[in-house]
C-alpha cells in the first residue's frame, strides 16, 4: 500500500483532518486526536495505528503489524 491509497482509506472517514508533523510524518485525526501517523520518507511506506486496548495483543499476532518502538502499548 502506498500514501495515497492510505490517504484515500483515511479521507473517507467523518471529520478527518491530516497534517504534517516532526517534519516527514504525515498524521491523521479526527476532532484532533491522531489515529494514523505515516513517514513521508519511509520504504517501504509503513503506518502506525492506534487501536483499542482490547485489540491491540490481538493486532500485534496478525502477520505484518508489530507495536510501535516509540509508544508500544499507550
Amino acid at each position: 500500500m502506498d500514501i495515497e491509497q492510505l490517504q484515500a482509506i483515511c479521507n473517507k472517514l467523518p471529520h478527518v483532518t491530516q497534517d504534517v508533523k516532526w517534519d516527514d510524518h504525515l498524521c491523521f485525526c479526527i476532532g484532533g486526536k491522531m489515529f494514523c501517523v505515516v513517514s513521508l520518507s519511509g520504504k517501504p511506506t509503513t503506518a502506525s495505528f492506534k487501536v483499542r486496548d482490547d485489540e491491540f495483543e490481538q493486532m500485534c499476532q496478525r502477520e505484518g503489524f508489530s507495536p510501535a518502538p516509540y509508544v508500544a502499548r499507550y
